[in-house]
């Protein structure tokens, strides 16, 4: 399993991989949502094909630790067919609020599938249906907080489940905060019922006066749930963040139609003196085309694309940031054609 951000294309990894999260999560400034994908490779150990798989995604809500979890279901992907000792791709979009940027547990689950009827002895034939190996779960805790300046708080939830016969008094704990983050937790400690799940609310607060923007300040720290078993604290599971913090940009975008040339020019600002951005073009009933333009030392960028005949497109644009400056995307104009009489 990986996440995927949608704004700098579709990553691909060999079987096996990748062994960390896949992209960085990106987190909006304020109200809004970043759109993400989960992708999970399905895989096929029989001779033969096996249609309509159909796959659940689930996240760990609030996140956190302790027992189990509390699991909650986003959504299914889209049917796949796995070929015969083979795997498919499958995916749900993940909408990621402000509220989502503490530790993430994501997870799919094989909910539905079909197997052909094959006669017992025909080499296609398999009686591996072990249910136990049809889920998937992957710790996602890479993020990148809302970029500003001053930056913005970061407000998350951490849960801990227990699903003991007994209450558990629970506190947390962090461990490798950098001078300038400000952790604060609410509450300090917390009885969690039988069956039940605890939830602390969390604040993590950066000083731009000491936490400047950039790969240099990227910070990895925990947090660790402990709970008291008689006269000590006993490890109740714990996760662990990485937090990279980044100077906010905005990106525009505009154009026209000129004699069926399409010429488009954007700027970020502030200029972050170099990067990529990709300019998406959408034609109504055809895929989107995605243009790679290098950013100028001045943060402009521009594309000229001829011999489009189309009588309107939808064009947007996004900065994908850099190793200081954080991504960020246009607004999505509609351009028209004009045509000689």
């Amino acid at each position: 399993m990986w996440v995927d951000f949608i704004d700098n294309g579709r990553e691909t990894y060999a079987l096996g991989e990748p062994r960390h999260q896949g992209d960085t999560v990106r987190v909006p400034r304020g109200s809004g949502v970043v759109p993400h994908r989960i992708v999970a490779r399905v895989h096929n150990g029989s001779a033969v094909q096996i249609p309509d798989a159909k796959v659940r995604f689930y996240l760990c809500t609030p996140p956190g630790s302790g027992d189990s979890g509390n699991f909650i279901r986003i959504g299914d992907g889209a049917a796949v067919n796995i070929p015969p000792f083979g795997t498919a791709l499958a995916e749900i979009e993940w909408l990621v609020a402000n509220g989502d940027d503490g530790h993430q547990c994501i997870r799919a689950e094989i909910h539905d599938w079909t197997l052909p009827e094959v006669p017992v002895g025909d080499p296609g034939f398999t009686d591996d249906i072990t249910e136990r190996n049809n889920i998937a779960q992957k710790n996602v805790g890479e993020f990148q907080p809302a970029p500003a300046s001053p930056y913005e708080p970061i407000l998350f939830d951490y849960s801990i489940a227990n699903d003991g016969p007994d209450p558990e008094f629970a506190r947390l704990q962090p461990a490798g905060l950098a001078p300038g983050m400000v952790l604060t937790v609410e509450p300090a400690a917390q009885w969690v019922e039988p069956n039940d799940v605890g939830v602390f609310s969390c604040r993590l607060e950066l000083d731009i006066d000491v936490i400047e923007p950039g790969c240099a300040s990227d910070i990895e720290y925990s947090l660790t749930a402990w709970r008291l078993t008689g006269d000590s604290w006993e490890r109740w599971g714990g996760c662990s963040y990485m937090v990279r913090p980044r100077q906010a940009t905005t990106t525009v975008l505009d154009g026209r139609f000129e004699l069926e040339t399409l010429t488009l020019q954007g700027s970020v600002t502030p200029s972050p003196g170099h990067g990529v951005a990709e300019v998406y073009v959408a034609v109504e009933g055809q895929p989107v085309e995605t243009f790679s333009v290098r950013v100028s030392n001045a943060g402009a960028f521009e594309l000229r694309l001829k011999e489009r005949a189309e009588d309107f497109v939808d064009v947007s644009a996004t900065f994908l940031g850099t190793d200081v400056f954080a991504a960020s995307r246009s607004d999505e104009h509609r351009l028209f054609q004009t045509r000689l009489r």
